[in-house]
């Protein structure tokens, strides 16, 4: 019984490492916090681009940043944001 036992934690002891635990599945909105807004060259509309990478989910682009139309998404604005779904 003790062998066995032993034996058990040795191999989830080196089977761990080699698993992935979500430790977070629940999915929050985006909000315009989000987000970074540039003024575009225009000075009549914005860019927009992901404030950092951990954004997730189906994340909505507002249609309007400080009065102004959000028409353009930054150059790799979304790049690495592997946990994106779907974009509005």
């Amino acid at each position: 019984m003790k062998k066995t036992l032993i034996t058990f934690i040795a191999a989830v002891m080196f089977i761990l490492p080699f698993t992935s635990v979500a430790l977070n599945t629940t999915a929050s909105a985006a909000t315009a916090d989000n987000f970074i807004f540039t003024l575009n060259e225009d000075n009549s509309s914005y860019s927009v681009a992901a404030k950092d990478t951990n954004i997730s989910g189906a994340i909505a682009i507002p249609a309007t940043y400080s009065g102004k139309p959000v028409t353009k998404i930054a150059d790799s604005g979304f790049a690495y944001c592997k946990q994106i779904t779907s974009v509005t």
